[in-house]
């Protein structure tokens, strides 16, 4: 009982100097100890999040891809009341760019469907097979506005059309936006089906 008393009685009247140095120390080394962890998860929490946008996006990019090589290159765009919008000629690289933007209900990113940069008089009608190696983050074109009158973050997609007609779809990109200095978050290798972070081929 009087040890109690006299702790309380300590308690009440403060700590030394010695006691405060000591507590602030293990203070800084749980922090130290913490917050790497913390921000492990976090990053770990956010390559999910990417991970999540590109397997969607694949199986949403796929069912298109499937599409043109049953010949069905006319896709009508309808409102949620089942009326028609439009009819695109998914055939054209820019047409399946607004269709994917047009049916994507996250808006947490945009679509950006990479073209071969086909000119007819002049003017690019689009075409897939973009060029090899090109990094999308490069082409103003990608990004995508948003609600706020900003840029938001985009998927590239790359479909390859071989000599046979084929369609096959090669590579997912989520592109961050950055006014200064844009950069490629994640690669979707389809090929052997592995998400890998940054650009990659």
């Amino acid at each position: 009982m009087k040890k109690a008393r006299m702790f309380f009685k300590k308690f009440i009247k403060g700590f030394t100097l010695v006691e405060i140095i000591v507590v602030l120390a293990l203070m800084v080394i749980g922090a130290s100890i913490a917050l790497p962890n913390l921000s492990k998860t976090m990053s770990r929490a956010e390559k999910k999040k990417y991970e999540t946008y590109l397997i969607n996006a694949k199986t949403m990019a796929k069912g298109y891809v499937d599409l043109l090589n049953l010949g069905e290159y006319k896709y009508p765009v309808t409102k949620s009341d089942g009326v028609t919008v439009k009819t695109y000629d998914i055939s054209n690289s820019a047409n399946l760019n607004v269709v994917l933007n047009y049916m994507n209900t996250d808006n947490s990113y945009g679509y950006y469907v990479m073209d071969s940069y086909k000119t007819v008089d002049g003017k690019n009608v689009g075409g897939y097979n973009p060029p090899s190696g090109e990094d999308p983050s490069s082409n103003a074109s990608v990004y995508k506005d948003d609600a706020y009158g900003g840029k938001k973050n985009t998927i590239a997609v790359s479909i390859k059309k071989n000599s046979n007609g084929i369609y096959s779809l090669q590579y997912l990109f989520y592109v961050h936006y950055s006014s200064s200095s844009p950069y490629v978050v994640m690669t979707y290798k389809i090929s052997n089906d592995t998400i890998v972070s940054g650009y990659k081929r």
